[in-house]
């Protein structure tokens, strides 16, 4: 999970409302994220730190620097697909406004989150499902398998009482 923090954002509300724009001058903000801490190299008893990388980014021509533990190519693509989805909607309606694009662009993405989750849920139950489904067969299968061991001794036992001696004389 990661939090914004703009860095000047009572400033930012006081001048979009003076404008009547968003987004007009290079801004800078910052993602903290709370992902897992990752192992530096030469850290005392194999210690964990909260690494993160700097990475500028734009997004319709505003700056943000981001601060992450992810890799810096995987958050430069993130911003490249944001600022491409944001401004293929503002392409298609000249009267959006950027902030409108981006809301419109961010209910996309947890949408699609969303979604995935239910699907992944989804799939866990199958899964649940299949597994104890295969529990079951096994279960079936071992117990045809003593079935099977059971009637083959009687069928041992039986053909040695049919050959006996005893038998065959009488």
């Amino acid at each position: 999970m990661a939090m914004i923090f703009p860095a000047n954002a009572a400033a930012e509300r006081k001048r979009e409302k003076k404008s009547g724009k968003g987004f007009s001058e290079r801004e800078k903000c910052t993602i903290i994220g709370y992902d897992q801490p990752r192992r530096v190299r030469g850290s005392q008893e194999g210690g964990t730190s909260n690494m993160t990388n700097r990475v500028k980014i734009e997004i319709l021509g505003a700056e943000y620097t981001i601060a992450t533990p992810e890799e810096e190519e995987y958050v430069r693509r993130l911003a490249r697909e944001i600022d491409a989805q944001v401004s293929q909607l503002l392409d298609s309606d000249s009267k959006l406004s950027p902030n409108a694009a981006l809301i419109l662009t961010a209910l996309s993405y947890a949408d699609s989150f969303y979604k995935s989750e239910q699907s992944a849920d989804h799939m866990r139950s199958q899964l649940s499902d299949y597994l104890e489904d295969a529990a079951r067969a096994r279960i079936e299968l071992d117990d045809a398998k003593r079935e099977m061991e059971k009637m083959r001794r009687q069928l041992e036992l039986l053909t040695k009482v049919s050959q006996s001696p005893e038998r065959r004389n009488s």
